[in-house]
C-alpha cells in the first residue's frame, strides 16, 4: 500500500488501485484514492489515549466513529471497531478481486432501465451449464408443489 496521502476534505486517503469512483458505506475510492469519510474522526495524543482506551473503545463501537493516535503532532494509528476494519477490508477484497466492478455496476443499471436484464441467463441454466444436477421439483415461482403426506400416529 502506498503512503497516506492528505486530501481537501480531511478524510484519511490511501492509494490503493486505480478506479473511477466507487462508494461503500464510509469508504469512497476516486482515481486511485480510498478515502474514509462521512466517519466521526477524533485525534488525540497517545499519551492521552493511553489513558482514555476503555473509554475510547466503547466510543468506537458507534458505527462510523475512529479515533487517530498521534505522536509529537503526527498521526500515527487508527481505532476503529472490528466491524467497521472486517467492512473496510471486505471493501477492499471486492475492489481487488473485481477491478471493473464500477463499470459493471454502469452496464447492469442501464440494462434495468431498458429491459435487456430480461435475457440475462438464470442461476439454474448456469448451474446446469456447470453439470449441477437440479432438483425440477419447484414451479417457476421456486415454490415446491409436492405436499407431504401425514403420518400415522404410532401406538
Amino acid at each position: 500500500m502506498n503512503p497516506v496521502r492528505s486530501n481537501p476534505s480531511g478524510c484519511g486517503s490511501h492509494s490503493f488501485l486505480k478506479f473511477e469512483v466507487i462508494e461503500y458505506r464510509h469508504l469512497t475510492i476516486r482515481d486511485g484514492l480510498i478515502t474514509l469519510c462521512g466517519m466521526n474522526k477524533n485525534t488525540i495524543s497517545i499519551s492521552e489515549a493511553r489513558s482514555r482506551l476503555f473509554n475510547i473503545a466503547e466510543k468506537v463501537q458507534t458505527p462510523g466513529v475512529y479515533f487517530t493516535f498521534t505522536d509529537k503532532g503526527r498521526p500515527k494509528t487508527v481505532i476503529m471497531s472490528a466491524d467497521e476494519y472486517e467492512s473496510i477490508i471486505e471493501t477492499l477484497e471486492v475492489v481487488r478481486d473485481f477491478p471493473d466492478l464500477d463499470k459493471t455496476i454502469t452496464k447492469v443499471d442501464k440494462d434495468i432501465k431498458s429491459g435487456a436484464y430480461l435475457n440475462y441467463p438464470i442461476l439454474d441454466d448456469i448451474l446446469a451449464e456447470e453439470g449441477y444436477v437440479l432438483n425440477n421439483k419447484a414451479n417457476k415461482h421456486g415454490i415446491s408443489t409436492t405436499r407431504r403426506t401425514k403420518r400415522a400416529k404410532k401406538s
